[in-house]
C-alpha cells in the first residue's frame, strides 16, 4: 500500500536540516509530512538544543503514533507537538510565527501547503526532492517573494538531475 512507503530525508539532509535549525534562536519548527519521524528526530533535537519546538503535520494517523512512539524512545517528545489532520487546513490554524518549514509531503501538496502561509511570514523552508525548472510550480511560488529563503534537500545525483532539466 503506497500509504505505508517510508521515504526517509536520509542522514546527510537530516544533518543539513539539525544545522538549519540551530541557526535559529528558539525556533518554532514546522514539518509538513511527519511519516515515520525520521526527519523529526533531527528537527527534534535542534529544537531541544536552541529551546526550541517541533510542530509536526501527518494525515495518517497511524504513521503520526508511530512517530510519536519514536521521538518518546529518543527522548524528544517534550519537544514536539503532533497534530494529524490535512495540512492547508492546519497551516491556516496556526498562530505563533514559524521560524522554518520542511516540506517533506506529496509533490502535488507543496504549492496549497505553502500558498496557506500567505500572507503569515516564515524565515527558512526546506523541500525534499522538488524540482527547480522554470516550468514547476513550487518553483513559481518560491518567485513570488512569500517565502523568504529555501533549501532544496536533494542527493547530488537529482541536484544534477534537476540542473540538466531545467537548462
Amino acid at each position: 500500500m503506497i500509504d505505508e512507503l517510508l521515504l526517509p530525508v536520509g542522514p546527510d539532509a537530516g544533518r543539513l536540516i539539525n544545522i538549519l535549525v540551530k541557526s535559529k534562536k528558539v525556533p518554532t519548527i514546522l514539518e509538513l509530512g511527519t511519516s515515520y519521524g525520521y526527519s523529526g528526530i533531527w528537527l527534534a533535537e535542534a529544537a531541544r538544543a536552541t529551546g526550541g519546538r517541533l510542530i509536526t503535520m501527518e494525515l495518517s494517523e497511524a504513521k503520526s503514533k508511530y512517530a510519536r512512539e519514536m521521538s518518546q524512545k529518543a527522548g524528544l517528545a517534550d519537544f514536539v507537538d503532533f497534530r494529524v489532520g490535512d495540512a492547508v487546513k492546519l497551516i491556516g490554524e496556526l498562530s505563533v510565527p514559524i521560524d522554518f518549514v520542511l516540506v517533506d509531503l506529496w509533490k502535488d501538496l507543496y504549492v496549497p501547503c505553502l500558498e496557506a502561509f500567505y500572507p503569515k511570514p516564515f524565515g527558512l523552508s526546506a523541500a525534499k526532492r522538488i524540482a527547480t525548472g522554470s516550468n514547476n510550480s513550487h518553483a513559481s511560488v518560491m518567485r513570488t517573494g512569500m517565502i523568504g529563503t529555501t533549501t532544496s534537500l536533494m542527493s547530488p545525483r537529482a541536484a544534477r538531475t534537476s540542473f540538466n532539466r531545467a537548462s
